[in-house]
């Protein structure tokens, strides 16, 4: 039997969502209770492979299992087991050709920079705090350039190694919303991005150079030289990770 589930995370404690030898992190975590409840080491497969810090309001993950115990009764029992930052949200049966991440058609993340003169002492892991007020307006202008079919190498991390840089980015909003953030509508700013497929660090360094213009260090104009130019050196800084939030994939 095919199983997909979806997951919440609080990224801060774990080094990503991938396994990695003797650091702590997501998927290593969740083998460890899925081994207990199947009687078996599971195999999974991950709709996005989250990095160090980052949060998962929606992931998707998928597995085998041979156990005839209900979905309701597995969630309590994983959920038992898990730590307190990772949480199983659903469980549900799917076709035997489901994959978490090669059936997936988009992803969509989020992205919180609390935008006031005093941080959060409650909320600092888990969102971005700039004192210095941004003009969301320019963000939006210099935004509308991201959606489309575009090449994206001037906005994945130097590292990344791709067939193709190539991704299609159907939405991408920005907007003052605080959501479950204890904090005035206006001092938050929430930018979703929705796209087929995202490179490594995709998100996060287009909101830093989408602060940059905010700042107004950069014009708005600027991020469509900088996607032309496909070179990372032009564009800005890395976001810091803890502002960033898998929110949903779809399929």
């Amino acid at each position: 039997m095919k199983l997909k589930s979806i997951v919440q995370y609080k990224g801060t404690g774990y080094c990503g969502f991938s396994k990695q030898a003797n650091e702590p992190t997501i998927e290593a975590a969740l083998v460890k209770a899925l081994s207990v409840v199947l009687k078996r080491k599971p195999v999974i497969s991950v709709a996005g492979r989250t990095d160090s810090g980052v949060h998962a309001l929606g992931q998707v993950i998928s597995f085998r299992a041979g156990v005839k115990t209900g979905f309701d009764e597995m969630r309590y029992r994983l959920n038992s087991l898990l730590p307190e930052d990772i949480q199983i949200r659903k469980i549900e049966a799917v076709e035997d050709d489901f994959d978490a991440r090669h059936s997936a058609v988009a992803r969509q993340y989020v992205y919180y920079i609390l935008n006031r003169r005093y941080a959060s002492m409650v909320h600092d892991d888990f969102c971005f705090s700039y004192a210095q007020k941004m003009d969301i307006k320019m963000m939006r202008k210099a935004a509308k350039n991201f959606t489309g079919v575009h090449d994206f190498k001037s906005f994945a991390a130097a590292e990344a190694k791709s067939s193709s840089f190539v991704r299609e980015v159907s939405t991408f909003k920005i907007e003052n919303k605080s959501d479950f953030f204890d904090a005035a509508n206006k001092d938050m700013i929430k930018i979703t991005v929705k796209a087929n497929a995202f490179l490594h660090h995709m998100v996060r360094n287009m909101v830093g150079t989408l602060v940059e213009v905010g700042l107004g260090n950069r014009k708005p104009e600027a991020v469509e030289i900088i996607l032309k130019s496909k070179d990372r050196k032009k564009a800005g800084p890395t976001a810091a990770a803890k502002g960033l939030y898998l929110e949903k994939v779809y399929y």
